[in-house]
């Protein structure tokens, strides 16, 4: 019995193979994952959308906090007589 390649195979080159271990990300995940089984990846994976999560969560209350506080120096601002458009604003850099 002779042990040839199939079409398939011998028309993908095996720099086009996944994981593309010269891809920064691909390294990194089959690095994260060389010992783990397929339960402890599905873990992992499950840990990492729950962190993202979080993380998503925190920036979007960053961005409110900060357009509170963007509003409230604007208001100073109108107070002072001080006007967005003056040569000193952070905005016009």
């Amino acid at each position: 019995m002779s042990t040839t390649a199939t079409p398939a195979a011998a028309a993908t080159p095996a720099s086009e193979s996944y994981p593309d271990l010269a891809s920064p990300t691909d390294s990194v995940i089959a690095g994260d994952f060389e010992n783990m089984s397929a339960a402890e990846q599905e873990s992992q994976r499950q840990a990492w959308k729950e962190e993202l999560a979080r993380t998503e969560e925190e920036i979007q209350t960053l961005r409110q906090v900060l357009m509170a506080k963007e509003a409230t120096a604007a208001g100073l601002k109108r107070r002072l007589g001080t006007y967005v458009l003056d040569d000193d604003s952070p905005l016009l850099s």
